[in-house]
This record gives C-alpha cells, structure tokens and sequence, in this order.
C-alpha cells in the first residue's frame, strides 16, 4: 500500500537529474553507530530501482520515479527534494524527515 504523501522535487533537481540522465530517485535509511555509541540515521539517495521494491513506496512525479523506503517516516506536511552544494560537490537532499540523530 502506497502512502500518501506531497512530495515536490525543486527545479534545481530536476536540472541536476537531467544532465546525469537519470529519472528515479531511491529514498532509504542508513542507520550507523551502535555498539557503546548511540544509533543514528542518515537519509540516503540512490540513482536506481531498489533491488526488494516490496520495501519501499513507489510514486510517480514529474516524470521522475521515486522509491521511498517504507522505513522512512516524513512529518512534515511535504517532502521536498532539493541541491545542496558543498563546494564542488552536488547533492540530492530530502527535506521534511524525521531521523534519529
């Protein structure tokens, strides 16, 4: 069963996406530390069908496919995906989750 959620994908991304000719975007949740460090989540974006789509919520927006991993919980009203630049570096970025830090 598929969620439902407002999901907005910002023009930069689209732009981005668009020069990698790439049309799917896969929304999971790494979870990392444990042991005697405290756990933490990290939201991760893969540029490919998950492998188990079973797992995962699909949607279809914009003409871009988007799995979002049945794992991730979104509490605010949209999920927004937007670039982050760091430099040289660009980044897909999913705003409006809830993590574990």
């Amino acid at each position: 069963m598929t969620q439902n959620l407002n999901i907005t994908i910002d023009p930069e991304v689209h732009a981005y996406l668009n020069k990698k000719k790439r049309t799917i975007l896969a929304l999971d949740l790494l979870i990392s530390g444990g042991g005697c460090c405290p756990t933490f989540e990290v939201a991760d974006i893969a540029y490919k069908k998950p492998e188990n789509e079973a797992l995962y919520n699909s949607y279809n927006i914009e003409e871009i496919e988007i799995y979002i991993s049945k794992k991730v919980i979104v509490r605010a009203p949209v999920l927004r995906f937007s670039l982050e630049k760091m430099g040289m570096i660009k980044q897909i970025v999913p705003k409006g989750l809830s993590l574990k830090k």
